[in-house]
């Protein structure tokens, strides 16, 4: 499928789904109107505490480390709202059309509300949202509504009051398969969308997404079972710990933000002493990532890549001369290797993760010795060495183009990983034809 085709496929689905989703919480919420006079005083205190729950939440939210945006306070809430049937007054008889129209009206309030407090103007991406609603929907609706058996609902089984543990293992088995709903939605969205393998999108949103989720999920499950002895205080009462953890991670986020600071503050180094032509980091930088983005790197990768790219040349400030314009790619392998590894030595000193030391410290080998040797060279670190050379050959001149990519090919196998070499290719033939067409 063309890059055309695939954005076009993309698009559609998110329609499609956003419409799906429009649709049956539009559905769920006018059937809830018509069950208003139904509900009891105790149904109104629930929906109201698990509205204000799951508002809070989304002002809660959490952004960077990986953690898509997501909520755990909301998500807990409203997934505790579907969970939730009994409190010592008596039984919870509101069902998945209130829970539906609570869960979005949360949501709804929450973004606009945190759009207005941080002066966001950056549109909102709504597939998240989407694929929370529909995986909330999934449960709501066959935890309360679908009749299971001849006592009804899954909620209403006479299984379930015997041993509380058997409840238990049934809401958390219930949540859980709902959020597998939501994880495999996004998971299937983000790899059409960034092109890279279902495989590592998936390996990606377990490592980063399944802790914090599974934190909300349990939660969720231990409120709806607390409120059955304690009411709506088991509310506020067990979401403590995960707005702590939320604070918690709040930090680690500011500490990579001022790591990301370094690495930007660093990068410059080699420009303002003049060991570098100015901009060729960035330059460097911004093709790494596409040609990443074409060989279907993660997106863990492109972040150390990028990282490592804007470091790349900060081994030169330990050089007694600069090299002229600051061209690696004309140094000694022998000094190339140096740059490198004072480089890494350097970027380890600022805090930079493994990874990218790694990639700043293998930039330099040739390729020859990953085939002939069996020495590690990570695919980062390849394309690291072909998009600097193509600049420091190029100098971010487009009319350089043809002989920096001859002179690269001269190198195939040898100095330079062929495949990358070839996708580079692809990506400056394709910036060509826009220009052309624009």
């Amino acid at each position: 499928m063309s890059r055309l085709g695939r954005n076009l496929f993309v698009v559609k689905m998110s329609r499609l789904l956003s419409f799906v989703a429009v649709a049956l919480v539009g559905g769920f919420a006018v059937a809830s109107l018509f069950r208003i006079p139904d509900l009891s005083a105790q149904d109104y205190w629930a929906l109201f505490a698990f509205f204000g729950a799951a508002y809070v939440g989304e002002l809660l939210r959490l952004r960077g480390l990986g953690a898509r945006g997501i909520s755990p306070v909301a998500v807990s809430a409203t997934y505790a709202a579907a969970l939730a049937t009994e409190v010592p007054a008596g039984r919870l008889t509101f069902g998945a059309p209130e829970v539906m129209l609570v869960s979005c009206a949360a949501l709804v309030a929450g973004v606009i509300s945190s759009k207005v407090i941080t002066g966001m103007t950056a549109s909102v991406d709504v597939m998240p949202y989407v694929a929370r609603l529909l995986a909330l929907l999934v449960l709501a609706v066959g935890f309360r509504s679908v009749p299971f058996s001849e006592d009804g609902a899954v909620a209403g089984l006479t299984f379930w009051r015997g041993d509380q543990w058997r409840l238990a293992a049934g809401m958390l088995l219930s949540v859980m398969l709902a959020h597998l709903v939501e994880l495999l939605l996004q998971v299937a969205l983000r790899s059409c969308r960034t092109r890279q393998r279902v495989k590592h999108v998936l390996q990606e949103d377990f490592r980063e997404m399944v802790p914090a989720s599974m934190a909300a999920l349990s939660t969720a499950v231990v409120i709806a079972l607390g409120m059955r002895s304690l009411g709506l205080v088991a509310i506020p009462l067990f979401m403590v710990p995960l707005v702590l953890m939320r604070f918690a991670m709040q930090q680690e986020e500011r500490i990579n933000a001022a790591r990301i600071q370094t690495v930007a503050a660093l990068s410059q180094m080699t420009d303002l002493a003049g060991y570098t032509e100015a901009g060729h980091a960035r330059r460097v930088a911004l093709l790494c990532s596409r040609v990443g983005t074409a060989m279907r790197l993660t997106e863990e990768q492109l972040g150390a890549l990028e990282s490592a790219t804007l470091l790349h040349d900060i081994g030169q400030v330990s050089l007694g001369a600069p090299i002229p314009a600051g061209a690696t790619v004309d140094a000694a392998p022998r000094d190339q290797q140096r740059i490198a590894d004072e480089g890494a030595a350097i970027a380890a000193q600022a805090g930079a993760t493994e990874q990218v030391v790694n990639i700043i410290e293998q930039q330099a080998m040739p390729f020859r010795r990953l085939v002939e040797e069996g020495e590690p060279l990570t695919m980062p670190a390849r394309i690291l060495k072909v998009c600097n050379a193509y600049d420091d050959f190029s100098h971010g001149d487009p009319t350089k183009h043809d002989n920096a990519i001859l002179r690269l090919r001269l190198g195939l196998g040898y100095e330079y990983d062929p495949e990358v070499v070839e996708a580079l290719a692809r990506v400056i033939a394709g910036d060509e034809v826009a220009a052309a067409v624009q």
